[in-house]
């Protein structure tokens, strides 16, 4: 035990029912599992201390090639569900291949219900024999034995209780029993059966939470079974830092917030989640409480177990370069891809297909529907008038951004009204002006673009202050003072550099603050991944 906890990195003095659970029982049970279980035997019976820590890293081998070979099968093993049994067809998973090593295929049929909340059966072949080798694990309102029980015509050998079980079977009936199975769980699981339901033992804020009130928790381990670990609810916190960690970003790190108040907390096997969390959103979070210890420094942590978001989200990818990687970026199946540009429908119909919808009238962004969707903004609209008669009323799930568009305005000079009066002083002074010839050098002299002249030029023009005739501007006589608002030229030009400010190049809380207005709060619950998880 001294060579199994060294190698464990865990002190006598912390050792609980977590320590045999899952730093212990897995080395032990791994020789098992893969071949013989006397290095685990002789580990337990010898006295040489030597011999002990050469064993413990012997076993503890065995159980890294273990967890490799879990990796493996549960990987394939989901390859076969989404290939040949879809969830929408099959209450009752039932999957095999020719090679998968039976001592772990009852881990694999865990990870099977933890993903698909499904009683699952995973069956080594053996086409030799002619048989299969089975291990089965259940939900609450399925009973496994007694299921098993009603097809033992075809089960010679089989065992278990409510929620897990054993079996032989002859490969000719695998297909059988998979719908015997399925045709019993059709008659006694509902919907809601199979929606996994979290038990909380205390809905608490993030102030409540510290050493004491921990070590108190601690008073009722064991944990285990008949005797669960508390699980508390922390609803509506902010998020301070959120990241993938791990070797494999695996994991998910977040520190919460709330009043001034933080609570670090680590998710294993979340790491999925960081792409569904955008950063202003405020989450609610099952988990189980614990202290972490680090450098001798005691902190109060939360180990989670399940996350929700209950608002609509901003993802913004307003910086991205290269947007045909986008597709790969945009998460889940209900995604409403929406265009207000016809001109860019070929370019962006290349590369997000036939999906997109052209929105090109305020009519028509009044008419699209978006109800819990994920909706992509493709590129900028023409008003804000459009973008707020798209949402108005209605309740996306979420929103990304990405606002292309070729020729920004925003980088062009507004002209002033400094820049009309010094133009109009210069056409007064110098007479006829070329503006295909010396266009370039006054732009150059006063430190404009030429764009800035043209732009000024049609203005004067629209306004009837001047005249242009083959690249010559001349200024008109006795012309009544006019506002430069009333050139159509100019409206344009300040509607796009204000647009480009207020949506391209906005901060993401004013964006999201603009969205929220233009939604008028009028969004319902909506989930990081629909519903918990």
């Amino acid at each position: 035990m001294h060579a199994l906890l060294k190698l464990a990195k865990t002190e006598r003095s912390s050792i609980d029912e977590e320590t045999i659970g899952f730093l212990i029982g897995p080395r032990v049970n791994a020789a098992g599992r893969l071949g013989s279980a006397d290095p685990a035997v002789q580990l337990m019976m010898t006295s040489d201390l030597e011999e002990a820590v050469m064993l413990a890293e012997e076993i503890d081998s065995i159980n890294k090639e273990r967890q490799n070979l879990v990796a493996k099968i549960a990987e394939e093993a989901i390859i076969e569900v989404e290939t040949h049994y879809p969830v929408k067809d099959n209450n009752v998973l039932v999957v095999g291949r020719e090679g998968w090593n039976a001592g772990v295929i009852g881990i694999v049929a865990s990870k099977l219900v933890e993903k698909y909340y499904r009683p699952a059966i995973v069956l080594s072949f053996d086409k030799e024999k002619g048989l299969a080798k089975g291990s089965a694990r259940s939900i609450a309102g399925f009973d496994l034995f007694k299921n098993l029980s009603a097809c033992r015509g075809i089960l010679p050998h089989f065992g278990g209780h409510p929620m897990a079980a054993g079996m032989t079977i002859d490969l000719n009936n695998v297909d059988e029993l998979r719908d015997r199975l399925n045709l019993l769980a059709k008659e006694q699981l509902t919907e809601e059966d199979l929606v996994p339901v979290s038990q909380i033992d205390a809905k608490i804020t993030i102030d409540q939470i510290n050493i004491d009130t921990i070590k108190e928790l601690g008073l009722l381990s064991p944990y285990g079974v008949s005797n669960p670990k508390p699980k508390v609810l922390i609803e509506e916190a902010n998020i301070s830092t959120l990241r993938k960690i791990g070797s494999d970003k695996s994991h998910l790190k977040l520190s919460l917030e709330e009043k001034g108040t933080s609570l670090d907390g680590i998710g294993f096997g979340f790491g999925y989640l960081h792409d569904h969390i955008s950063p202003s959103s405020k989450v609610s979070v099952i988990g189980e409480l614990s202290i972490n210890e680090w450098n001798n420094i005691k902190k109060p942590q939360l180990f989670v177990k399940d996350v929700a978001i209950h608002s609509w989200q901003l993802f913004d990818f307003r910086g991205l370069k290269r947007i045909e990687k986008l597709p790969g970026m945009i998460l889940g199946d209900n995604i409403k891809w929406i265009l207000f540009n016809e001109d860019l429908k070929d370019k962006f119909s290349a590369i997000f297909g036939d999906s997109v919808l052209l929105v090109c009238s305020e009519e028509e962004a009044e008419q699209v529907e978006m109800d819990f969707m994920h909706v992509v903004l493709i590129d900028l609209p023409p008003s804000k008038e459009m973008l707020g008669k798209l949402f108005s009323g209605k309740n996306p799930g979420r929103i990304y951004v990405h606002f292309y568009k070729e020729n920004s305005d925003f980088f062009n000079t507004l002209p002033t009204r400094e820049h009309f009066k010094w133009f109009y002083a210069f056409l007064s002074k110098k007479g006829p002006f070329d503006l295909k010839r010396y266009g370039d050098e006054l732009a150059k002299y006063r430190g404009w673009t030429k764009d800035t002249i043209e732009f000024m030029s049609q203005v004067f023009f629209e306004l009837d202050f001047v005249k242009i005739n083959n690249g010559f501007i001349s200024l008109e006589k006795n012309i009544p003072k006019r506002d430069l608002t009333e050139s159509k030229t100019y409206q344009h030009k300040v509607q796009a550099f204000t647009l480009e400010n207020e949506l391209l190049y906005s901060s993401y809380e004013q964006l999201k603050g603009w969205f929220d207005h233009a939604i008028q709060g009028s969004v319902k619950n909506e989930e990081a991944i629909t519903e918990w998880i």
